[in-house]
């Protein structure tokens, strides 16, 4: 079989594996989009004036909203932050119709393009040690992992598997366990499954279905969490927010614990997860959740960004433009700066790069009443009704 053939029947395998790319960001959506705000006539993106979902004692979103990408053709996509939180990587198609990855400083706008060449290159994530950057791509006619130098060295195919299609690596924290996580597509049942294997190289290990894992910065060399997203199998069929616990010995070996299900919904999806840089949050993308999102009937696209705690509490909106928000990564600041959310979005009239620092509640759990939806004032009632009964029974016992 052909080059040529051999990825046109990639790109063709299923309408599921075509979504989620959609999704990812990584081609175009099926339908022309006009967005609201467009480009002023200087060509300088509108700037975007953000009204904080709800307010928090003693903070506010008012102001935290920066562009950090600004492509005027194609697109960027598929942002990741540096560990020492200075530079970030994205794919991006504004030179060409095929993705390629780009780096810059994030206060700059000189970008440096990492990729070259014919191939696709899609999903950077940079290594514990910011030296290495992981990666998908086509380069063999196939999608596959692989490594290449953030500095500019040679690229290494980690998973190289023609059998296989292979997307969204991401990096376990300790620069000692160089675990890399991924998704493998399983043509024979048409299912996404989650997949880990060492740097090094070796044996790869199943550990659960589900799309785009993302390893907790909390793990540890004996294990730790991976978030990612799931379909559920009634009703409206809407990607949910899961994360289960990995153990590893001191031979690479992989257990896996029981899946949990932290936020969901028969009317919205949530797509896109990831940690927040403590590994106690989740921040992630929704779809068709808005009111815009849900009168445009948008599901090809993202809707807003949120963050949740790892218990599903704490349901916090981070953006409200009416503009298609998505694949957000909590990221550390430079320098000791506050830390940020950088996420993709159609504001402007162009996919760049967006990011914030997130207005959060300082302890946990003391929003405001009244500033926050129906849905998260009803779980904040619920929570009361619990503890007080909690309360009555403890007073009984005694």
């Amino acid at each position: 079989m052909s080059l040529q053939r051999r990825r046109n029947l990639i790109l063709a395998v299923s309408a599921a594996a075509f979504a989620v790319v959609v999704l990812a960001g990584c081609l175009p959506e099926p339908e022309p989009h006009t967005p609201t705000a467009m480009p002023d006539t200087s060509g300088v993106l509108v700037p975007r004036r953000e009204v904080p979902p709800y307010e928090v004692r003693g903070r506010s979103n008012v102001g935290a909203l920066e562009i950090a990408t600004f492509a005027r053709a194609g697109g960027d996509h598929d942002p990741d932050v540096s560990p020492d939180g200075t530079t970030i990587v994205f794919s991006s198609t504004r030179h060409s119709r095929r993705p390629a990855i780009y780096m810059k400083t994030i206060r700059s706008t000189a970008v440096t393009k990492r990729t070259n060449g014919p191939a696709s290159f899609i999903q950077p994530k940079f290594a514990p040690s910011g030296r290495e950057l992981a990666c998908a791509s086509d380069e063999s006619g196939n999608w596959d992992i692989w490594i290449i130098g953030a500095a500019g060295r040679s690229a290494v195919n980690l998973t190289d598997s023609p059998e296989f299609d292979e997307i969204h690596p991401s990096w376990h924290p300790e620069a000692k366990t160089p675990v890399v996580v991924y998704n493998r597509f399983n043509r024979a049942n048409g299912t996404w499954e989650i997949w880990a294997q060492s740097r090094r190289g070796g044996f790869a290990t199943m550990l659960t279905t589900g799309l785009f894992p993302e390893w907790s910065p909390a793990s540890t060399a004996s294990g730790g969490k991976i978030c990612f997203q799931r379909a559920r199998r009634r009703g409206m069929q809407w990607f949910s927010i899961w994360t289960i616990d990995v153990k590893m010995d001191a031979n690479g070996r992989m257990q896996v614990g029981l899946p949990m299900e932290v936020v969901s919904s028969d009317r919205w999806g949530a797509i896109q997860p990831g940690f927040s840089p403590d590994g106690k949050k989740l921040v992630f993308a929704t779809v068709h959740r808005s009111v815009t999102a849900s009168s445009r009937k948008r599901i090809w696209q993202g809707d807003d960004i949120w963050c949740v705690n790892l218990d599903g509490t704490d349901l916090q909106r981070l953006t409200t433009s009416p503009e298609p928000d998505w694949n957000p990564v909590w990221a550390a600041g430079a320098n000791g700066g506050p830390e940020r959310v950088y996420f993709c979005s159609l504001a402007g009239g162009h996919k760049n790069v967006w990011s914030l620092v997130p207005a959060l509640p300082d302890p946990p759990g003391e929003i405001l009443p009244g500033k926050v939806t129906a849905a998260d004032a009803a779980k904040a009632v619920i929570r009361k009704n619990l503890e007080d009964q909690k309360k009555l029974e403890a007073e009984i016992e005694e």
